[in-house]
């Protein structure tokens, strides 16, 4: 069983030892971190996840409601103050408007509480993710409904459509860089990759051959991946060494290449960087891409026996 993470807020002495002695009772495992003020507290938080905030009512620096109101989506929240029991003045914690409380002789009834609290937490954060996926997936379909239309057949303009579409991929992903690799070669050649077209967004750097002249590297272990249809991600902390500098030079921590192929071969790829974050790539995002990709394979590529990005920047 993992220790339970809690973030504990401005409650010393006797009443942070009534907190762990009830924990301890009930058998927890837990970890406590401390925080005296609510700056300390959103510190701590973007330092390491808890489990549970359990805060004081009383705040050296402002309202614990605000502070409930900027966590409260992240973790369960339980707000306590301090006291004396009524009839034998002993010290106790004790939850404002409820009957639950923690002192020396009853320790266990408040844990009760804390339980509901998380649950109903998690019940509310699964509905929150449900949503959001709902709403990401509608998003998805309106955006490939917008890439189908941009890449109808009637557009007299080839790359103003596939930039249009990448800008809208761009944008839909909040994403840093996106673009068109082609690969070149035969037998008789050595295969090299070609970076064509590319988008950015406001404030990143173009990487584009024509700015950078740097030569895209050609990775063998790719082959697999791109020729059973499936993508590569990358995050610039778990690259070799030897990898790093290359990718380095693009500002990027994290990357993601969906394959466009043709006839079980794969032609190139479109290209996805992350400068900001190290970012994991969910299915629905990867399903999205791959519709996608086919499309631009379909209404620009497949007819064509040379490839329909001519590299102008070489």
């Amino acid at each position: 069983m993992e220790s339970l993470q809690l973030l504990v807020v401005s409650l010393k002495g006797k009443s942070q030892t009534l907190i762990e002695n009830s924990l301890a009772e009930a058998n927890y495992s837990f970890e406590i971190t401390h925080a005296d003020s609510k700056q300390h507290a959103l510190l701590a938080c973007g330092e390491k996840k808890f489990d549970v905030l359990i805060s004081n009512c009383k705040l050296s620096d402002g309202p614990v409601t605000d502070l409930v109101s900027v966590l409260g989506d992240l973790l369960p929240c339980l707000v306590m103050a301090e006291g004396k029991c009524p009839f034998t003045a002993e010290s106790i914690l004790f939850i404002p408007e409820t009957n639950y409380y923690i002192s020396c002789s009853e320790q266990i009834s408040w844990l009760t509480h804390l339980e509901n609290t998380m649950a109903i937490w998690e019940n509310a954060a699964k509905e929150r993710i449900a949503l959001f996926n709902q709403n990401y997936n509608n998003l998805f379909e309106t955006a490939l409904l917008r890439c189908a239309e941009e890449l109808s057949p009637g557009n007299e303009s080839t790359d103003t459509a596939i930039l249009n579409t990448l800008d809208l991929l761009r944008e839909v992903l909040d994403i840093s860089r996106v673009y068109i690799c082609r690969k070149y070669g035969s037998a008789n050649h050595a295969t090299e990759i070609v970076q064509t077209l590319e988008v950015c967004a406001p404030g990143v750097a173009s990487k584009n051959r024509k700015n950078s002249n740097v030569n895209y590297p050609y990775y063998k272990s790719w082959d697999r991946s791109f020729s059973a249809q499936k993508p590569v991600q990358i995050k610039y902390a778990a690259l070799e060494p030897d990898q790093k500098s290359w990718w380095q030079t693009r500002d990027m921590q994290s990357f993601l290449a969906i394959p466009i192929s043709y006839n079980e071969t794969w032609d190139g790829f479109i290209g996805f960087e992350d400068s900001m974050h190290p970012r994991d790539w969910s299915t629905s995002e990867i399903s999205f891409l791959k519709s996608v990709s086919e499309l631009i394979h379909e209404k620009h590529m497949h007819f064509q026996n040379t490839p329909v990005f001519q590299n102008n920047n070489v």
